[in-house]
């Protein structure tokens, strides 16, 4: 990728540029370091020597330190920015390696997905196959993606639940990375849906509950893309399960503090309502599972 120079100059350029690379840094830091130097040196070849000394000294004490600490300064945010990546790809590797080591305790015999569609779609034919008429609901909608598939594979209507505002609250997965309150967030605009979809805008907990009292009833899908424990616990323990009733996770594990997201509430919701889950399918690459539930 070329590098784009913004006004005023080589620090803007640095700092809203973090891809530039570590060699780049160099190279074009020193660039400008020499860039500085020539000129200075044409412009005191031209002046009588009494002028010419009292330049060079002027240049070597003002701006020769200057020019040094922005070196520094470049050089320091460049180290920093690679540790902290390094430090994320430890976590998350350490992560996946656990998840790897617990991946039967948690599906059994389930197939491995290829991909969240493929779960998806795995899932809404376990769900229609039931047989037993239900709502289909999904919990995380953003910019629609997942609900407009999900209503593509249905001729049930879809309702997808979201703020549109982003995530209500920080999430911290392990000790490298935490995604800020409104990270994803559309200011507030709908996503386009399919004609079988609708959305439910606002926060789960005052939107969720008057959507019940209107569309009394079991559920026979739901996707929960809430990232946040919370938020999936509040619907677990809101909605009405019936045997047979499928529930998609989309960040389930294989991240950096996976057992505090949506794998616990789910944990607890099983120990707590008397239900057993039964995986029909788990997809490594990007952490979603898929669940029938079943009654102990």
């Amino acid at each position: 990728m070329g590098l784009v120079l913004p006004e005023p100059g080589p620090s803007a350029c640095l700092e809203r540029n973090p891809g530039i690379n570590f060699v780049m840094t160099f190279r074009f830091t020193g660039s400008y370091y020499h860039l500085c130097f020539g000129i200075a040196t044409a412009f005191l070849l031209q002046c009588p020597f009494m002028v010419r000394r009292f330049l060079s000294r002027l240049f070597l004490r003002f701006i020769m330190p200057d020019l040094d600490k922005h070196l520094q300064r470049t050089v320091r945010a460049e180290l920093k920015r690679k540790l902290i990546k390094s430090r994320r790809f430890q976590d998350l590797l350490k992560a996946r390696l656990d998840c790897l080591d617990k991946e039967e305790a948690l599906f059994g015999n389930a197939p491995m997905m290829g991909s969240r569609m493929d779960l998806l779609s795995a899932a809404v034919k376990c769900a229609e196959d039931s047989g037993a008429g239900g709502l289909w609901l999904e919990f995380g909608v953003w910019r629609g993606a997942s609900l407009n598939f999900i209503a593509g594979c249905t001729t049930n209507v879809v309702y997808g639940f979201d703020s549109f505002e982003g995530l209500p609250e920080d999430w911290v997965m392990g000790k490298s990375y935490k995604a800020k309150k409104g990270k994803r967030s559309l200011q507030g605009e709908l996503p386009p849906v399919c004609e079988n979809a609708r959305l439910v805008k606002g926060l789960f907990e005052n939107t969720l509950p008057d959507f019940l009292e209107k569309n009394p009833g079991s559920v026979s899908f739901v996707h929960i893309d809430s990232d946040l424990y919370q938020s999936a616990k509040m619907v677990l323990n809101s909605l009405i399960f019936r045997e047979g009733t499928v529930i998609v996770f989309d960040e389930y594990y294989n991240y950096p503090s996976w057992d505090q997201g949506e794998y616990k509430a789910f944990q607890e919701f099983l120990a707590e309502k008397n239900w057993k889950a039964e995986c029909i399918g788990y997809c490594p690459r990007s952490g979603q599972a898929g669940f029938i539930l079943r009654r102990a």
